[in-house]
C-alpha cells in the first residue's frame, strides 16, 4: 500500500522533500540497529556491578559433643564463603573495557549506517534523474508524433517512417513507466533506512556542498573500524587478568552465636581462604583468554592493513569519476541537452530529416545516460572517501 501511495501521490510531485543531511539525521535518530547498540551501552555499564564478588551467604545452626542436654549448640550463625577481593580490580578493568567496547562499535555503526543511507539516497537521486529525463523525452515524443501524423497524411513520408516514429515514441513512453516505477523502488528502500511516518522523496537537483570532499590525507588510526580492533585486544587483555584472578584465593569468613553446657553469651568465628590448587577448569580459561588476545591482536593488524589498502583504492576511485563527472557536467551535458531540445524544432522546420532526428535523440539520450552512471559512481565514490575521513 504504501509503494502504490508512493506512485500515486510522486505523480503529482507533491511528495515531502528530504535533503541528504537531513536524511542521514533522521536515521541516526530512528534506526533500531542504533538503539540497539546504545541499549549496549547501557546493558554493560549495568554490568559494572558483577565486579564486586563477596560469594555466598550462609545462616546456620548446630551442636558439638551433645550429651544429655550438655554440649555446645551454635543458636545461630552467619557465613560468608568465596569472597573474591582480589578479582575485583581485574572485573572492574573488563567492565570498563566492555563498556568502551560497546560505545566504539555505536560509533562505527552510526558511520555504517549513515554510510548506507547516503547510498539509498544517491540512488534514489540518480532514479530521480532518469526519471525527470524520459519525462521531457515524453513529452518531445509526443510533439514528434503530432509531427509524424501530419507528414505521414500529408503524404511527405512513407508508412514504414510513421510506424517506425510511432514505435519509437511507444518504446520512451514504456521507459517512462520503467523509470517510475525504478525511481519509487529506490524511494522504498531510502525510507527504510529513516523509519519515519512520513514518505520522503529526493530534490530535483543536488547540493554540490553535501558532497564536497576537503582534502585527502587523512589519520586511519582514528577511525572506529579501527579503534573497535584496538578496544577488542584492549577487552581480550582485560579478559585474561580477569581469568588469572579466579586462580587467586578466595576468603571465607564464619561467626555464630553460641551456648555452652546451658550457658549463654559464647562466640565463635572462623577464617580461612580457598585456594584452586588443583583447578584445570580455571587455568585452562586463563589460557583461553591469553590466546583471544593474540587473536584480537593479529585482527586489529589486518583491520589496519584492509583499511588502508581500502582508503587508497577510494581515493584512486574518487579522482577517477570525479575527473569524469567534470566533464559530463562541463562539456558533454549541455550539449547532450541542447541536441535534445533542438531535434524537434530541426526536424519541424525541415532542418533534419527523420532518421537524423532519431540519431540526435539517441546520442543526446546516450551521452545523459553515461552522465547519470558517471553522477552515481561519483557520489558513490565521495561518500566512500568521508567514510574514512574522521
Amino acid at each position: 500500500s504504501a509503494f502504490a501511495k508512493a506512485q500515486q501521490v510522486q505523480q503529482n510531485d507533491t511528495l515531502p522533500i528530504i535533503s541528504l543531511e537531513k536524511a542521514v539525521e533522521v536515521s541516526k535518530e530512528n534506526y533500531p540497529l542504533l538503539k540497539t547498540k546504545q541499549l549496549e551501552i547501557q546493558r554493560q555499564t549495568v554490568l559494572k556491578g558483577t565486579a564486586y564478588d563477596f560469594g555466598n551467604t550462609q545462616v546456620f545452626t548446630g551442636g558439638e559433643e551433645i550429651s544429655d542436654d550438655q554440649g555446645i549448640y551454635t543458636i545461630v550463625g552467619v557465613g560468608q564463603q568465596n569472597i573474591n577481593l582480589f578479582g575485583i580490580a581485574a572485573k572492574k578493568r573488563l567492565q570498563k573495557q566492555r563498556i568502551a567496547l560497546a560505545e566504539t562499535a555505536l560509533d562505527l555503526s552510526e558511520l555504517q549506517v549513515e554510510q548506507e543511507v547516503k547510498k539509498a539516497w544517491s540512488k534514489a537521486y540518480q532514479q530521480r534523474q532518469k526519471f525527470e529525463l524520459y519525462r521531457e523525452l515524453d513529452s518531445i515524443y509526443t510533439q514528434f508524433e503530432k509531427a509524424i501524423q501530419l507528414n505521414f497524411e500529408v503524404e511527405a513520408i512513407s508508412r514504414l517512417e510513421y510506424s517506425s516514429a510511432t514505435n519509437q515514441a511507444l518504446q520512451i513512453r514504456n521507459k517512462l513507466q520503467q523509470a517510475e516505477s525504478d525511481y519509487v523502488i529506490t524511494l522504498q528502500k531510502l525510507n527504510l533506512w529513516l523509519v519515519s511516518d512520513t514518505f520522503y522523496s529526493v530534490p530535483k537537483t543536488l547540493d554540490e556542498n553535501e558532497v564536497s570532499i576537503l582534502g585527502i590525507n587523512t589519520d586511519l588510526n582514528k577511525h572506529p573500524e579501527f579503534q573497535l580492533s584496538q578496544k577488542r585486544i584492549s577487552e581480550a587483555e582485560a579478559n585474561y587478568d580477569a581469568a588469572r584472578s579466579d586462580l587467586m584465593p578466595n576468603f571465607n569468613l564464619q561467626g555464630g552465636l553460641q551456648k555452652v553446657n546451658g550457658n549463654s553469651g559464647f562466640y565463635s568465628y572462623q577464617a580461612g581462604i580457598s585456594i584452586p590448587l588443583f583447578s584445570g577448569t580455571q587455568r585452562s580459561q586463563a589460557k583461553a583468554a591469553k590466546i583471544d588476545s593474540e587473536i584480537a591482536k593479529a585482527n586489529a593488524d589486518f583491520t589496519q592493513r584492509q583499511l588502508q589498502s581500502a582508503y587508497q583504492q577510494t581515493i584512486q576511485a574518487y579522482q577517477k569519476w570525479e575527473a569524469s563527472w567534470q566533464f559530463y557536467k562541463e562539456k558533454a551535458l549541455p550539449l547532450a541537452e541542447e541536441q535534445r531540445k533542438g531535434a524537434l524544432l530541426a526536424y519541424k522546420e525541415g532542418a533534419v530529416d527523420y532518421a537524423a532526428f532519431t540519431q540526435i535523440i539517441r546520442d543526446a539520450i546516450q551521452t545523459e545516460m553515461d552522465a547519470l552512471d558517471a553522477l552515481d559512481n561519483y557520489l558513490k565514490s565521495v561518500f566512500e572517501l568521508q567514510y574514512y575521513k574522521q
